[in-house]
């Protein structure tokens, strides 16, 4: 199975948690949403 490693060099990337253990990269996305909101700061 292809993991987020076989992809990305996420020891410099801002948001390496983003992608957990050796799951499939494409399973990032079904947690994307909520990822974003919890990380993302209105400026206004």
């Amino acid at each position: 199975m292809l993991s987020a490693e076989d992809f990305f060099d996420l020891s410099d990337w801002a948001h390496p948690e983003l992608f957990t253990g050796n799951e499939p990269v494409w399973q990032a996305f079904s947690r994307l949403k909520s990822y974003l909101s919890d990380v993302l700061q209105p400026n206004l």
